[in-house]
């Protein structure tokens, strides 16, 4: 495959360049420039903006199933061919990767297997499986301790001790996940693990070769979350000065996951939740002003409102409008910052030779209005992997994949 003419926004925060040609072979980036030998496929961008395939790094896909009316529990079947059901929506709104903290039944492990595998449509996917807290954090309400019979559509569980967080992360890792998820208190009024919890935590997480990421509201959470060694924090709302110098110091970014709490608002889910958006605002121009590496999430799919496919591009938007990221380090943070969150840091998220093709073409220019992003009607094609996946908002065949129906569109099945 080669990509010819149009513009080139390259991810790594420079300056849009004229597009010299994009050679693919397989699934990789093997040049740029003149064309390496004839191609058996040309993609001409003439007119359009080439640029890496978003990431988005907080999606959850089997969370909720309730934008069709599912009210109850679900089990593990049913979950799973929902969530199969979803992961193309993701795919057409440009998000070629997501990583994903929390769901239900190990359903994000076993369809990241079937896309991985090649017989599913779907983004690349970086997995958690349920999320591991105290007693009175977020999720507590609906988890039960390791040892209960913890209602099996949960999407956390609740720890008492740390023998019981090594326990759960153990069982986690033998089931195949990439990725551990802590979640503290939902506001942050309270930091519900002591530094040494938080220590035993992340070194048996990175032990076992496993990334590991918190949900932090509170300050000194976060500021144990930093000094623990978590691979990033998502929130950080309370944080002050001292806590984030802190985060610096240790290199640890920070995913504020706008997107999600501004929805949330919009839909009068509570005075608090305005004014605690304000202040994570505050926080993270903070963060950013002394050097603190900002990521790009939306917690899609959290809720039956937050629908897939929709609010994808709407992070880099807030990072613009609200912290003051320009365009470019906003589309940076969607692409090559956020590459680590699905495991590929390095390898995905720029467009240079010898990165995997995950790439996207936009009829107008995102580096000068950055909620182009959040416009489908003007994404004209995706690559995946080195394969032209959508073309024109519609999904090409891939050889013996399937993809469920997608409604109100007609089905699709391009196996």
């Amino acid at each position: 495959m080669r990509i010819v003419h149009g513009t080139l926004i390259d991810g790594r925060g420079s300056e849009p360049i004229p597009n010299p040609g994009i050679d693919i072979r397989d699934n990789r980036i093997v040049g740029l420039g003149e064309p390496i030998d004839d191609d058996d496929q040309v993609i001409d961008a003439s007119g359009q903006y080439i640029m890496p395939g978003m990431i988005d790094g907080h999606v959850h896909i089997s969370s909720h199933q309730g934008d069709i009316g599912i009210k109850e529990q679900t089990g593990p079947e049913f979950a799973t061919l929902w969530t199969a059901r979803i992961l193309p929506r993701i795919l057409r709104a440009g998000v070629t990767g997501i990583s994903v903290p929390g769901g239900r039944h190990f359903v994000d492990v076993t369809v990241r297997d079937c896309v991985d595998a090649g017989f599913l449509v779907g983004p690349r996917i970086f997995t958690a499986a349920r999320a591991l807290g105290p007693v009175g954090g977020i999720f507590n309400g609906g988890m039960k301790s390791w040892n209960d019979d913890a209602e099996p559509d949960s999407v956390g569980i609740a720890c008492l001790s740390t023998d019981d967080y090594i326990r759960e992360i153990r069982r986690q890792h033998r089931r195949g996940v990439d990725l551990i998820k802590i979640a503290d208190d939902y506001w942050g009024d309270i930091q519900g693990f002591s530094q040494e919890n938080l220590n035993s935590i992340v070194d048996e997480t990175h032990r076992l070769g496993l990334k590991i990421a918190i949900h932090s509201r509170g300050a000194g959470t976060t500021r144990a979350a930093a000094l623990a060694g978590f691979d990033w924090i998502y929130h950080a709302d309370l944080a002050t000065r001292d806590d984030l110098e802190v985060v610096r110091d240790r290199g640890i970014p920070i995913m504020p996951v706008f997107t999600g709490a501004a929805m949330a608002h919009g839909l009068g889910w509570g005075d608090r939740l305005g004014t605690q958006l304000a202040q994570q605002i505050e926080a993270i121009k903070l963060a950013r002003s002394i050097g603190i590496e900002i990521l790009s999430g939306t917690d899609s799919g959290n809720a039956a409102t937050f629908q897939h496919g929709q609010h994808h591009g709407n992070e880099p938007a807030h990072l613009v409008n609200d912290v003051g990221l320009t365009p470019l380090e906003a589309i940076e943070t969607v692409t090559r910052r956020n590459a680590r969150t699905i495991g590929l840091a390095g390898e995905v998220g720029t467009i240079e030779e010898g990165m995997l093709a995950d790439i996207t073409i936009w009829s107008q220019n995102p580096a000068d209005d950055i909620t182009v992003l959040q416009r489908q009607e003007l994404l004209t094609a995706v690559v995946k992997d080195g394969q032209l996946v959508v073309s024109q908002g519609r999904f090409v065949p891939q050889p013996d994949t399937v993809m469920l129906p997608l409604s109100p569109e007609p089905s699709r099945n391009v196996s």
